[in-house]
């Protein structure tokens, strides 16, 4: 008996529909975007992210409950709409990989197309919904009626929609802000990326900034060749006193150096103290030649010029800035409720107030005499949504694995 081979658009659908229809939601938002110039869409913020989150949330159980039985409800929790949706959301997000976001040098077409800033544009935001809407409705279509061996499904489903909401709708309340500190200052002004000024609801005063830096690195550098003399991961080597290593036909020495230098004359003498940078007395003996010099290097910083050593017409050396080992802040932090002090260090940030205070630069031209730190403050209430959903997929899928092995070991008792 022939079986009858069933057409285009003709419930139920099935694979090839699911994807025309996913393809034509992305389209969609291309064309809003391209129609509206480019001009991208502003993440909604709280409360409107909130009227968004239960309309999506009312609209899956509502339609669910009353309309399970529609043909296209009944469709949109079948796994052909769900594999669809995470598909065309991935390729938005490989597009998004693929070009420059926030680029103010990008293309007229890629700019009026949304492509400069993917996660702002209306395809990101449809694609987002239509997402949302059948992971919605899989999630629905498995557990009601409700079934306890269904626990893990839920966790996992569920735990995923809850993630992508924190992360999506959540991204309007996100601030991310750098605060500029000089010591012996107070500030409570942040800025965004684009300059805007914001006034924070606490002060801080700088009261001390402190770095620690590794010993800089020393490189031989061909002249005639005008990069590097021998093997790029063998051309640089410690300034530490004492240090003795060879580079091809050069030989060298490290015979002084001084962490903090000042140049008094023809020598660099140590120097603790304002302006003072790392210097280093060198001595390069060519085995090629049989030339045999000595000199200083310096790397100098914003208080004075780095200084080289030409060895010969060939090879000069160089001494790269020190490269900072820690650094912290020594700050106040000053509310209407009272002052705090306390140590910030690099990745150990310090959450209060509803914030999370970052500890993550330094006016580099300085060096160890920079009197500049600089903080990030992020602001990301939904965050713990987030990390819920996350915690709910981890249950999810240990209690899967869980049931799984409970019932291979009944099998095999059987």
């Amino acid at each position: 008996m022939n079986k009858v081979k069933r057409k285009t658009w003709e419930h139920p659908w099935s694979y090839k529909e699911s994807f025309v229809i996913a393809f034509a939601v992305m389209l969609l938002g291309f064309l809003i975007e391209f129609i509206s110039g480019g001009s991208g869409i502003s993440a909604p913020s709280w409360p409107n992210n909130l009227y968004l989150l239960l309309g999506i949330l009312n609209f899956n159980v509502i339609a669910y409950v009353l309309y399970k039985d529609h043909p296209l409800v009944k469709w949109m929790g079948r796994v052909p709409a769900a594999v669809s949706a995470i598909s065309i959301f991935t390729l938005l997000i490989l597009m998004m990989g693929f070009t420059l976001q926030e680029d103010a040098a990008a293309s007229d077409l890629v700019r009026r197309l949304g492509l400069s800033h993917v996660t702002r544009s209306w395809p990101y935001l449809l694609v987002v919904l239509y997402f949302l809407l059948t992971l919605g409705f899989v999630t629905l279509r498995k557990v009601l009626p409700w079934k306890n061996n269904n626990i893990g499904f839920l966790l996992n489903h569920l735990g995923l929609w809850i993630i992508i909401v924190g992360g999506i709708l959540g991204s309007g309340d996100l601030m991310r802000l750098r605060m500029s500190l000089n010591e012996g200052k107070t500030t409570d002004a942040a800025t965004d990326y684009r300059g805007q000024a914001y006034e924070m609801p606490f002060a801080i005063h700088l009261n001390d900034f402190m770095i620690d830096e590794y010993p800089p690195k020393v490189g031989i550098i061909d002249k005639n060749l005008g990069a590097l003399a021998g093997e790029e991961h063998k051309s640089f080597f410690e300034a530490a006193e004492g240090y003795v290593g060879e580079i091809g036909n050069l030989q060298f020495e490290v015979l002084r150096f001084y962490p903090e230098s000042m140049r008094q004359g023809d020598v660099f003498k140590e120097f603790k103290g304002e302006g003072s940078a790392p210097a280093a007395e060198i001595r390069l003996f060519n085995k090629q030649n049989q030339t045999l010099k000595t000199g200083w290097i310096c790397s100098g910083n914003a208080f004075q010029k780095a200084e080289y050593f030409d060895f010969d017409e060939q090879f000069a050396l160089m001494m790269l800035q020190p490269v900072a080992k820690e650094y912290s802040s020594h700050i106040k932090l000053i509310t209407d409720e009272g002052e705090e002090e306390f140590d910030l260090l690099v990745n150990v940030p310090v959450r209060r107030m509803g914030y999370t205070i970052y500890q993550v630069g330094y006016d580099e031209r300085f060096g160890r005499h920079s009197t500049l730190s600089v903080l990030e403050i992020v602001r990301d209430p939904w965050l713990p949504l987030v990390y819920l959903g996350i915690f709910m997929v981890i249950a999810g899928s240990l209690y899967i694995f869980w049931i799984g092995r409970k019932e291979k070991i009944n099998t095999e008792n059987e």
